[in-house]
């Protein structure tokens, strides 16, 4: 079955709380969705807090759609 993970901080994070997503169609189950918690989304605001303060905060638009994109596509391998 498809999991679906968090990506915080360059990571791909598992949590122990998890749902199922299903086809609202079908209600078939397509996949299991890992749930963030209070750690998960203080990590992640902490993580975007410092990227700003470093590299990504002075990219170009351009070069950070890039790489959103390049996330974006190792979502969907997965």
């Amino acid at each position: 079955m498809k999991q679906f993970l968090n990506f915080i901080n360059g990571d791909f994070v598992a949590t122990d709380k998890t749902f199922e997503d299903r086809n609202p169609a079908t209600n078939q189950v397509v996949g299991l969705v890992h749930e963030a918690g209070q750690a998960e989304v203080d990590a992640a605001v902490a993580a975007a807090r410092a990227a700003l303060k470093g590299e990504w905060g002075t990219m170009s638009v351009v070069k950070r759609a890039e790489m959103l994109h390049a996330v974006a596509d190792e979502i969907n391998r997965r």
